[in-house]
């Protein structure tokens, strides 16, 4: 057990490469996916920017923020994304 009592996958941060057209075919991947996305472990996914059905559903879910990855900013976004996922998680 680590700090307080929790687990250490307790702790865990889900990662998904990709969430896209070809997956979304799987309906597997996408019950997975639907599944993990009602939990309450934090996650960052990549996400196709076009597309409906589940790439759409994702994406509309008022916990999701969407952060776009462009020229500009993709330097700086693994910084940002770490100081988020910290506040998120209670500066664990």
């Amino acid at each position: 057990m680590s700090q307080g009592g929790e687990r250490p996958h307790e702790r865990a941060i889900l990662l998904i490469d990709e969430i896209g057209k070809m997956e979304c075919f799987s309906l597997r991947f996408v019950t997975a996916v639907r599944s993990l996305l009602d939990g309450r472990r934090p996650m960052v996914a990549t996400v196709a920017i076009k597309g409906g059905g589940f790439i759409a559903e994702a994406k509309a879910r008022p916990d999701v923020e969407i952060w776009q990855v462009t020229k500009a900013n993709r330097e700086e976004l693994p910084e940002r994304l770490a100081a988020a996922l910290t506040a998120r998680l209670g500066g664990k």
